[in-house]
C-alpha cells in the first residue's frame, strides 16, 4: 500500500519530470501546483535527494531538478525512498 508520501513524492516527480528543460522548481511552487503544504512537500523533496531521485540547486533560482532520466526513475525506487524497503 503506498503511503500519502509515497503519493506526494510520485506527484512531485511528474511535476519535475514534465518539463525538462525548466529551471530547477522550489518545494514551495511544487506545493503550490499540487495543492499540498510547503513544508510537506520540502520533506518529501528531500527525501527523494538522499535517495538520489532529485538534484538540489542553492541560492538565487534554487530548487530542485531530477537527478536521474525519467526512464530510469522507478516506482520501487520512489516507494524505498519515502517508505523503506
Amino acid at each position: 500500500m503506498l503511503t500519502k508520501t509515497s503519493l506526494s513524492a510520485i506527484r512531485a516527480l511528474l511535476v519535475l519530470g514534465g518539463d525538462l528543460d525548466a529551471d530547477a522548481l522550489s518545494p514551495r511552487a511544487i506545493a503550490a501546483q499540487l495543492g499540498e503544504s510547503p513544508s510537506y512537500m520540502a520533506k518529501v523533496t528531500n527525501m527523494l535527494s538522499r535517495a538520489g531521485l532529485l538534484r538540489t540547486q542553492r541560492g538565487a533560482g534554487g530548487g530542485v531538478r531530477l537527478a536521474l532520466p525519467p526512464s530510469r526513475i522507478t516506482l520501487l525506487a520512489i516507494v524505498e525512498a519515502c517508505q523503506g524497503s
